[in-house]
């Protein structure tokens, strides 16, 4: 059931991965605001953890910060497609199983 209710909404961008909406809403307690929203098309992460408990990261170059950065494995949803455990080539010969999984974040 849901706690608030949207008045209207505005998309004053829509790219190819996200989009950006402009939701009037109606909180708990009658608070109206606007707020701005991200909508993306989905995306699945895992926390890979090896039988020595290390935690398994990834170096990823990332534009927006100029830098390479340490990751969790992770990547985008396409249209349709169910979000599956698919061990990157870095540590793929490593066993892997899922200790918790959500399909949220």
């Amino acid at each position: 059931m849901a706690l608030g209710r949207r008045l209207s909404s505005k998309r004053p961008y829509a790219g190819r991965i996200l989009a950006v909406d402009l939701d009037e809403v109606e909180e708990p307690g009658g608070v109206r605001v606007v707020r701005d929203v991200v909508r993306h098309r989905g995306s699945v992460a895992i926390l890979p953890i090896t039988d020595d408990d290390r935690v398994v990261l990834v170096r990823q170059y990332r534009y927006p910060v100029d830098e390479m950065l340490w990751e969790i494995p992770a990547g985008r949803l396409d249209p349709g497609e169910q979000p599956a455990l698919r061990p990157s080539a870095s540590w793929r010969k490593r066993r892997a199983s899922p200790r918790r999984s959500s399909s949220r974040c």
